[in-house]
């Protein structure tokens, strides 16, 4: 018996053990700062790596701050997946600190996203983003299936064992996106002279990618609530480009959206630019479900 207990020791923490180096660093778990990336990343790596999101669902990008904890989940991930261009402003110095193991999504562009600042120092349109410097990545399918392709890459550098799955769960995620992308084409196409007005600008790549009119965001600033004097000139352009619906975001306190609405006559739909949803369980169903929710405002 005595033995019998011995070998499930050993066997316990061998399996503990596994994947991790003498530096502490589990080299099977690779940590997305967003989910919209951890979905992208699960689709690639499939059962060979462990994929983990930092942030909670329910907080936003623009104003979380980490704890002493998720800094030590940082520092223990044998690859980190961030976004750069400032989104996660209050990581940069992790990442900088990390950099042979952190992915930037910002590298696909070719753009230096571990120093830029998030919607400072650009020219942009007046509501927060410039237009080469807009940080939300992930809303442009077509973008993802690039980064997608980094990702198959350094997962295959990170564990070569795995290669040739993370090949053909690129080619499986690739088909999936790109279908989608026709999909939301077409139908697009009927939308064209549709204008939008969203909560916060996490959408201009989308809209760019399908040719939607974006008029304005509600919340210039994220975190920062639209002034009387700042509703009262959204109201105008929101009457004058014959804006149909409005649109929250769960990460965001909703009032200001719902005044306009009120005071409008729109009705509000629910986008998600983070995926908080459980029901989204992956990369194509996080950008199918909020363009379904853009399309029926366009459709009223």
């Amino acid at each position: 018996m005595r033995k019998l207990v011995w070998i499930v020791t050993l066997v316990w923490f061998g399996v503990l053990a596994c994947g991790r180096s003498g530096d502490g660093i589990d080299k099977r778990l690779v940590l997305a700062t967003i989910r919209p990336y951890a979905l992208i990343a699960a689709e690639i790596a499939g059962a060979r790596l462990r994929v983990e999101t930092l942030l909670p669902v329910s907080a936003s990008p623009h104003t979380w701050s980490p704890r002493p904890s998720d800094v030590q989940r940082i520092s223990r991930a044998g690859l980190i997946i961030a976004n750069g261009l400032g989104l996660e402003e209050k990581l940069g110095r992790f990442f900088h600190d990390q950099s042979a193991r952190t992915i930037l999504a910002a590298d696909i562009l070719g753009t230096p996203g571990r120093e830029e600042k998030h919607a400072e120092g650009h020219e942009d349109d007046g509501h927060g983003h410039g237009r080469n410097t807009d940080p939300h990545l992930w809303t442009d399918p077509v973008l993802m299936v690039r980064f997608a392709g980094v990702l198959a890459k350094r997962f295959g550098q990170h564990d070569p064992e795995g290669r040739d799955l993370f090949a053909n769960n690129l080619i499986s995620f690739s088909n999936r996106v790109m279908a989608l992308d026709a999909r939301i084409r077409d139908e697009a196409a009927g939308y064209a002279r549709r204008a939008v007005v969203t909560f916060h600008d996490a959408f201009p790549r989308l809209f760019a990618r399908y040719g939607i009119t974006r008029v304005a965001a509600l919340m210039a600033t994220p975190g920062k609530e639209p002034s009387a004097a700042e509703l009262a000139g959204l109201g105008r352009k929101i009457r004058d480009a014959g804006v149909r619906a409005l649109y929250r975001e769960p990460q965001m306190d909703p009032r200001s959206v719902n005044i306009l609405a009120k005071e409008y006559g729109l009705p509000v739909y629910s986008v998600d630019p983070i995926g908080q949803d459980p029901g989204v369980t992956n990369y194509a169903a996080l950008i199918r479900y909020n363009w379904e929710m853009f399309a029926k405002g366009f459709a009223r």
